[in-house]
């Protein structure tokens, strides 16, 4: 097999690849080697002196009554749901001596199916985040008693209400039912109140054309499960999609290849301006530019037309536009048209109706709408309806002076909402704010409420394929006398309305009698939903009344200018809409194409930046037609299509915390009254340089092939690739592994023999690995400073290496973590044994007898050993010390820390084969917590000597290989290379390029 050339920047292409942010020494200043050995020396006996203190004596009295359900040093598990928007999963939340310490996928519910998503990892940081402890305010006053707000707030309301004024309530969109009675409970009881969705921005033309063309107001979530052909057009369901965990689960479940005679892969195509991360796990990418989609889809339509009937008033439509790529239409043409029903084409939310109305068409032509099929109605987004004319509603009484008071319930328009509207909510008198922040909006509010957090509230979810789950409360809130948004909402009713909310004693009480009502829910039926988190409720299915003559009108051209510079302003990997920028979680998390952190860019071709003489890290000013305005640092990213800019929402927040306080810019500006979209800017280049804090180019790959990879159409020859290294003298293993010539015995494992696997073609590059891992471990955050001299701590990172051309290369995503190896580097050079080998193959720190000499860290290839500079947990506020995980010891300043294989995982399942009487765990008992957080399913765990484990059988598979082999480190990983469901031609030339 062909090698291919492997590459991480731009700068590495052209041959100026370095070694930026190298780490700096500990000891700043020159000292000679008499002064080292003397350290050295007192650092060993200080640890031998250590080693023999003995803590004090002191008498222990066990408690009388202990508390209910809890045994000290047992975890106990709850179900819970996570609303990312109006998309809904189930959760199983750990709990140690009544605290949340992690956060897990729920293995019953259909939609996460025990994985989870970086959002809901990070949601316990926002638990236990010091910045949403506040106490009611109400002008100037701090620490108002909520009683004395809410009456405060009824008195003022009733008196807008005499006036003959209207009283808006803002709110995020969501999927509860309980809460959607509530709101309609209290509008009917209250005429004078109005509930807007007041969503952060507006992506709803494909809910808008559903409407007009299938009689549903609402958008259709695709199951890729059922689809064997699946062709984006700068849709990014693997990315920024709100079910994107669904998306990743279904899709990568037909791209594990067990064997060659079982090679079945599911196939991508992605057409894109932009690099999304969909398009990085794309088979085949197209790089186009967006005013050439319409054309493209167009040449589509009436090619597929050849092949099946199409409904001659869709190709008449088609015909008027402009066809684009027409060789490529062709192509894809033909592969849809073998797919059938089994092909779905899905378009971007950001992109015009005429583009959703192609490829509407295209999937009725192909017959994937309808029930049991790709797009099926029953997988209608709940509260997925078109809002702007609701908002613009709002506006209108705003306009009119009609409006005397808005109540924001967890939304901020202050920071995502355009000029105009900014202006019309500065006139109105009579503001409050019920948010976990204190955000922008709360500062521009004469009263603000905090509201508890939602792992500290009662609640319900309604997931898109009809699964209803209960959001129960792990913890008490942490802001003692504070209840949820729904609770303070009911507070406020019994305020305006007491003869009718009286009887309902908290939110708790109202969703048990709306499920009781609604869905017949006993008392008995409610334990058994508390256990295992799901209910299956049957929703009606809206009929399709497919009207061609509507879909035709939306098949028009955009008027999108092609000889323009056009911005596209989207919501980041990392804080989404900005929801999330209080969480140095996130906000660390590389942004898995860019490898940044800290910063949103703008980031445009290597073209384009050669064409106006600019650099990553280059500050230009992006400016609008309307004078809109925004200065970003250039980011320079291979693939993306020349004359177009990407930059990313949820950066530039002023309010709401320490963490995101100048973190990035603000892009809200520059959408198109709130909607997302291409614009039409103008850059100019300001002269100035700005760091930027990335994790991916430290290290030269010096050609060596650190990620394998084929066509699955050579895989599958009889004569197909072997995945290995063979320029090295050795024999084969007992795997079928070649091991080195060695005059060192090799070591027999008698009892477990740890081992991992990692399928490069699921691995998404989603990162939902790394905020789990960081949970789990206690691993600080270090900020961005750090991060720019290299210091970051994450114990797993997701390597992204770039193959074939910088106009248009083809990504691949390697999760790289300690391996664990058996002849490891770090073990040989360590002068005071802090890490050894286990007779069960795990690579060991023994953090105390660490003393920082980093000699380990130097002789680790693999680059994955941290060192704690600082003491990153010291000078902590309270409660952020709730947060740790009690299993996993809390490192300090100069020790060596690394990837543990969650040995404390491992511990705890012997522990429970012990007290079961067995001697060996289980297949699957031990899970990893990067293992468990994968939607994916590309990390696997087990136990090597049991030949009938999972990971034992797929280390034996002939994609296995081993990174850097040939050093006979005898790594614990194995890896399966990366297969392309591509034309072998595609694949021969990203070799030659």
């Amino acid at each position: 097999m062909g090698k291919h050339k492997l590459w991480q920047s731009i700068e590495e292409v052209h041959g100026e690849a370095h070694e930026p942010n190298a780490p700096e020494p500990l000891l700043e200043q020159p000292f000679s080697r008499r002064r080292f050995m003397a350290l050295l020396s007192a650092s060993m006996a200080l640890a031998a002196g250590s080693a023999g203190c003995r803590r004090p004596d002191h008498k222990l009295v066990p408690a009388v009554a202990a508390p209910e359900y809890q045994i000290p040093g047992l975890p106990l598990f709850y179900t819970t749901t996570f609303q990312h928007k109006n998309a809904a999963f189930g959760l199983l939340v750990k709990c140690r001596e009544g605290r949340p310490i992690k956060i897990e996928g729920n293995n019953l519910h259909p939609i996460s199916g025990g994985a989870s998503t970086a959002y809901a990892q990070a949601n316990l940081l926002t638990l236990y985040d010091p910045d949403r402890i506040r106490r009611v305010r109400m002008g100037n006053t701090l620490r108002v008693p909520l009683e004395t707000a809410l009456t405060r707030l009824a008195e003022a309301l009733k008196e807008e209400a005499a006036a003959g004024r209207l009283c808006y309530l803002c709110i995020e969109e969501h999927c509860s039912p309980s809460y959607e009675a509530l709101l309609k409970a209290l509008q009917a009881d209250l005429p004078w109140l109005r509930v807007v969705f007041m969503p952060s921005f507006l992506a709803e033309h494909a809910a808008a054309l559903n409407a007009q063309v299938l009689g549903i107001d609402g958008e259709i979530v695709p199951n890729l499960e059922r689809a064997d052909l699946i062709v984006t057009v700068e849709a990014d369901p693997l990315g920024i999609d709100r079910y994107a965990l669904w998306h990743t689960r279904n899709f990568a479940a037909r791209r594990r290849v067990r064997s060659r005679q079982e090679a079945r892969m599911n196939r991508l195509v992605a057409i894109e301006a932009i690099m999304s991360l969909t398009g990085t796990n794309a088979d085949t990418r197209l790089r186009m530019h967006p005013a050439a989609f319409e054309g493209f889809l167009a040449a589509v339509l009436r090619e597929l037309a050849r092949h099946r009937p199409v409904p001659s008033v869709l190709v008449n439509a088609a015909a008027q536009l402009p066809a684009a790529y027409a060789e490529q239409a062709a192509q894809l043409a033909e592969e849809l048209h073998r797919a059938g029903e089994r092909a779905a084409v899905l378009v971007g939310g950001h992109l015009g109706e005429p583009l959703h109305a192609l490829a509407l068409a295209i999937n009725l032509a192909l017959g994937s709408v309808g029930q049991g099929r790709v797009f099926d109605p029953a997988y209608v987004l709940p509260n997925s309806h078109r809002k702007q004319p609701e908002l613009e509603r709002f506006r209108e009484d705003l306009r009119a002076g009609k409006v005397g008071a808005v109540l924001f319930a967890n939304v901020n328009p202050e920071y995502t909402a355009d000029a105009e509207l900014r202006q019309l909510l500065a006139r109105v008198g009579r503001k409050a704010a019920l948010s976990l922040y204190h955000d922008e909006t709360a500062q521009s509010c004469w009263i603000h409420i905090p509201v508890a957090h939602p792992l500290e509230s009662w609640g319900d979810a309604l997931a898109v394929d009809g699964t209803l789950s209960v959001q129960q409360p792990l913890i008490a809130p942490l802001n003692e006398g504070i209840g949820s948004l729904q609770d303070v909402l009911l507070q406020l009713a019994k305020v305006l309305a007491p003869e009718r909310w009286s009887e309902v004693e908290s939110y708790y009480d109202f969703v048990r009698r709306h499920w009781r009502t609604t869905y017949g829910v006993d008392d008995q039926q409610w334990e058994q939903i508390l256990r295992e988190g799901i209910y299956r409720v049957q929703r009606p299915v809206p009929p399709l009344r497919v009207d061609l003559n509507a879909l035709a009108r939306a098949i028009r051209p955009s008027g999108l200018d092609r000889s323009r510079l056009l911005l596209l302003a989207l919501p980041s990997y990392a804080l989404y809409d900005g929801t999330y920028a209080n969480c140095g979680w996130l906000q660390e998390l590389p942004d898995p194409i860019t490898k940044l952190t800290w910063d949103n860019v703008a980031a445009i071709s290597p073209g384009t930046a050669h064409q106006l003489g600019l650099k990553s890290g280059d500050l230009v000013r992006l400016q609008q037609e309307d004078g809109a305005t925004i200065e970003l640092p250039v980011w320079v990213q291979p693939g993306m299509a020349d004359g177009v800019v990407l930059t990313n929402l949820g950066y530039g927040r002023t309010a709401g915390g320490e963490v995101l306080r100048n973190v990035g810019q603000n892009a809200y500006p520059l959408l198109r009254s709130g909607h997302l979209g291409y614009t039409a800017v103008q850059l100019t280049p300001l002269g100035r340089r700005y760091p930027l804090a990335t994790t991916q180019r430290y290290y030269r790959l010096q050609g060596r092939p650190i990620v394998q990879l084929a066509s699955l159409e050579e895989y599958t020859r009889p004569e197909g690739p072997q995945f290995h290294s063979p320029e090295f003298p050795g024999y084969p293993g007992p795997d079928g592994r070649r091991i080195p010539l060695t005059i060192v015995p090799p070591y027999e494992y008698k009892g477990h023999r740890w081992w991992m696997v990692v399928d490069l073609s699921a691995c998404t590059g989603c990162g939902a690995c790394v905020v789990a891992c960081q949970a789990e471990n206690n691993i600080p955050v270090v900020g961005k400073e750090q991060v720019l001299r290299g210091r970051e701590m994450h114990w797993i990172r997701i390597d992204r290496y770039y193959v074939g051309s910088v106009e248009n290369p083809r990504v691949v995503h390697q999760p790289m973590l300690c391996q664990h190896c058996e002849n490891a580097p770090c073990e040989n050079v360590c002068p005071v044994a802090a890490t050894t080998h286990s007779p069960e193959g795990l690579n060991e720190m023994t953090y105390n007898r660490c003393v920082g000499t980093r000699y380990c860290l130097n002789n680790c290839p693999y680059k994955v050993r941290r060192f704690n500079f600082l003491n990153y947990h010291t000078d902590q506020r309270p409660p952020l010390e709730m947060l740790f995980n009690p299993d996993v010891t809390v490192r300090m300043r100069g020790v060596m820390e690394k990837c543990t294989f969650c040995v404390q995982r491992i511990n705890e399942a012997k522990y429970h084969a012990k007290d079961e009487g067995r001697s060996r765990v289980r297949d699957g008992e031990v899970l990893t917590a990067c293992q468990q957080a994968c939607p994916a399913g590309a990390i696997l765990f087990g136990d090597a000597n049991d030949p009938e484990s999972r990971v034992s059988q797929l280390r034996r598979s002939d994609r296995a290989f081993s990174v850097l082999e040939e050093l006979n480190v005898r790594p614990s990983i194995t890896y399966l290379a990366k297969l392309w469901n591509a034309p072998v031609e595609q694949v021969h030339q990203l070799r030659e390029s």
